[in-house]
């Protein structure tokens, strides 16, 4: 079966989290993907990872090796360029996904137009304490755990593990900063391909052709380790 969704991690040198987030997407509603992984300075521990988790999960992972010199942009468009599929998602190796992350980037997208989420941030010691089982049961999105565990503010609490109605509500009248959102974002790929300069901001360059921005900030759940 032709995939219908190509989600690209850039993949920093933190096994660790890289190993949390591929379970995270062991766990999605929506199963007809494909994970491409930049590798963004070929570090060993990056494969090893990919290595190690490749037989446990569903979906096939790619991994594309990059250089340091390369920009933030050229490690997308590397990525892009392998992509088997006509949509693409892009998130980052320290974000997991809430088991609907991917449903919500699919059931939104829309023609002549890019989604926007963003991803909520949690201090590194509670996402240190998120083991295996808490991603496979979705533990880790409980409000009530994420409160006993130290995340203090209610409000992205609410926002982390509530869905629905209400959160389409919000996203009609959330504002994203897009100059500094890379962690959640997704776009056609024929949109993509008539991007000339890779030196300057491909979501201002999206805007500048005349596509919207759609947001989804509500709805694809992302949670993200801040030190």
């Amino acid at each position: 079966m032709q995939k219908n969704i190509s989600v690209i991690i850039v993949a920093n040198n933190n096994p660790e989290s890289l190993e949390k987030v591929i379970w995270s997407y062991n766990t999605q509603t929506f199963r007809n993907f494909e994970v491409i992984i930049v590798n963004k300075n070929s570090s060993n521990s990056v494969l090893e990872v990919i290595k190690a988790t490749e037989k446990e999960v569903f979906f096939p992972m790619i991994c594309v090796n990059s250089t340091e010199e390369n920009s933030e942009n050229n490690y997308i468009k590397q990525a892009v360029e392998v992509a088997a599929t006509n949509y693409i998602l892009v998130t980052n190796s320290n974000c997991l996904s809430r088991p609907d992350f991917i449903e919500q980037h699919i059931k939104n997208r829309v023609e002549e137009a890019f989604l926007m989420g963003t991803s909520f941030e949690i201090p590194k010691t509670v996402f240190d304490k998120i083991t295996k089982d808490m991603v496979y049961s979705s533990q880790c999105f409980d409000s009530k755990w994420l409160q006993k565990n130290g995340l203090k503010s209610v409000i992205n609490q609410f926002f982390i593990t509530s869905s629905g109605l209400i959160n389409s509500f919000l996203d009609e009248f959330a504002t994203i900063n897009l100059d500094h959102n890379t962690t959640n974002w997704s776009f056609w790929k024929s949109d993509f391909d008539k991007i000339t300069n890779y030196d300057t901001s491909i979501i201002n360059q999206f805007i500048n052709s005349g596509l919207k921005s759609k947001c989804i900030k509500y709805r694809a759940i992302l949670l993200k380790a801040t030190n």
